[in-house]
């Protein structure tokens, strides 16, 4: 416990004290009118998976540093700016998501893989037909504290991506299974699983609509990954919404449900970019040019801002950039 303590005390330094290097750009890329600069938000390494509280008020978020053996989730509160570690697993973790109401958070770990698997525990990834590194998650869930521990999935291989509905008791996640990954739906608890969508494809990342009503996810199939959107009825039914000429990563959703912002390549760039997209009037806006990857984009629910991962170095650090140039489309109606 003291030494979990010191670990807090020592991180809200390093936040506070040290001096904030400017984000690079990547000079290849023309500046967006009227571009405003991201800030770096948290002042240490190797962040992923970001994600908010309904309110706002907290950033829960997978962390490693060398004190650490394996990624483990940990929260900054925004309104106090500190941060605490939530979680103390044996395996990796690779992704986090707040309970509705901050009940607790759900998570994708190692931990039951390793043990059940032990070649995986000589080897985390492992290549699928594409030679596509996976690793080998089960879901979970605890408290804030860390405890009342509870494993949803009971599968060998790869169960992750993971998405709550905002209003229901429901979750959709990506499973592997042989060559392919495949949607499946369940209640919070694990329980009640159903394939929604499946195919001789790859798909990953679901993440429902602020609203509810509507489902988004990638699908890669012929190393090309695609954004696609359903409403939220079962089985899925799939439309390519892509724009052309991007390939895209990940996304995330803006509160009112219309927007999205995701991460994707051009040709013209060396790196991950993300944008804004509308989904009913196509208006795509670059809103970074980052000299590295800009990863896993997340709205603040206020809808004012997007927090997300810069890679650089085989870095990653958290930013922010407020800049939306939302009204520049809707003018467009």
């Amino acid at each position: 416990m003291l030494r979990l303590w010191v670990y807090s005390i020592l991180l809200m330094l390093f936040i506070s004290c040290q001096s904030a290097p400017k984000p690079e750009v990547d000079q290849s890329l023309s500046k967006p009118k009227d571009y405003g600069s991201p800030e770096i938000v948290l002042q240490f390494d190797e962040i992923r998976s970001p994600t908010f509280s309904e309110d706002g008020k907290f950033l829960a978020f997978v962390h490693w540093n060398e004190s650490l053996k394996n990624p483990q989730i940990f929260e900054w509160d925004l309104t106090n700016n500190s941060l605490r570690q939530i979680t103390h697993q044996v395996g990796r973790i690779t992704e986090v998501r707040y309970l509705p109401q901050r009940a607790g958070v759900v998570y994708t770990s190692t931990t039951d893989e390793d043990k059940e698997n032990p070649s995986f525990l000589r080897s985390f990834l492992y290549p699928d037909e594409n030679n596509v590194e996976v690793l080998n998650t089960e879901i979970y869930s605890s408290k804030l504290d860390g405890s009342d521990i509870r494993r949803y999935t009971q599968n060998s291989g790869f169960d992750g991506g993971i998405a709550l509905h905002p209003l229901k008791g429901e979750m959709i996640y990506s499973s592997k299974r042989g060559p392919f990954h495949i949607l499946k739906k369940s209640n919070f608890n694990g329980t009640s699983a159903t394939i929604v969508s499946s195919g001789k494809w790859r798909d990953e990342s679901p993440k429902f609509s602020p609203n509810g009503n509507q489902i988004a996810w990638i699908r890669e199939r012929d190393n090309q990954k695609s954004l696609l959107v359903s409403p939220a009825k079962y089985p899925l039914i799939s439309k390519d919404i892509t724009p052309e000429a991007y390939d895209i990563l990940d996304f995330d959703w803006h509160p009112d449900s219309q927007w999205i912002v995701f991460s994707a390549k051009q040709k013209e760039s060396s790196y991950y970019q993300l944008y804004l997209y509308h989904l009913q009037l196509g208006c795509v806006l670059p809103i970074t040019v980052e000299a590295g990857n800009a990863l896993e984009p997340v709205f603040h629910p206020d809808g004012k801002s997007v927090y997300y991962v810069i890679e650089r170095a085989d870095r990653y650090r958290l930013l922010k950039t407020s800049y939306l140039p939302i009204a520049s489309c809707e003018a467009k109606k």
